[in-house]
């Protein structure tokens, strides 16, 4: 991968052999931004009674179940974004941007997130952390397809499926093992 001088990420198409790298690369990044939302994600229960038990006792089935769906609204945000987000990387060149700063967007509103003093703060920094995780996943996916020629779109796309596919599932069992 190559940087233009609009800080655009783009691709030769010369060399199969390097097309496969790159679109490994990218999907190995993508593995990376959908596992830490994964792990976070399977582990509602834990998360909500360590930030918001008083006095020992656990939070009732129903109010997790409530904070859950509250603090899981943030993939429609994260839809709305990526319908923003998706188009301004792909034809205003700005990949680098999308990828480098979304990521420090989610590490810092995921770190942030823990020291919430109440649900309100919870919701405002998982917000922040899913426009920031959308512009990484959004704007890899476009790279994909940057990378790709019509020959062979489909298997660089099923090879970033797979990277994806698997850190979903990798993702939800390694935080039930936390």
């Amino acid at each position: 991968m190559e940087t233009n001088t609009n800080g655009e990420i783009s691709a030769h198409h010369s060399d199969p052999t390097q097309l496969d790298k790159r679109v490994f690369l990218v999907g190995i990044l993508t593995f990376f931004s959908i596992l830490a939302t994964a792990v976070l994600h399977s582990n509602d229960r834990e998360f909500f009674n360590t930030l918001f038990t008083q006095m020992g006792i656990p939070l009732s089935e129903e109010l997790v179940i409530q904070y859950g769906s509250i603090y899981d609204s943030v993939y429609y945000l994260s839809f709305i974004a990526g319908l923003i987000i998706g188009p301004i990387s792909d034809h205003k060149g700005k990949r680098k941007i999308f990828i480098i700063g979304g990521s420090i967007l989610f590490v810092i509103s995921s770190l942030v997130m823990v020291f919430s003093p109440n649900f309100g703060f919870l919701i405002i920094f998982r917000l922040i952390q899913g426009i920031g995780h959308i512009a990484v996943w959004q704007t890899l996916m476009v790279l994909v397809y940057d990378l790709s020629t019509p020959k062979n779109v489909a298997k660089s796309v099923a090879i970033y499926t797979i990277f994806m596919g698997s850190a979903m599932g990798f993702g939800t069992i390694g935080g039930g093992l936390l």
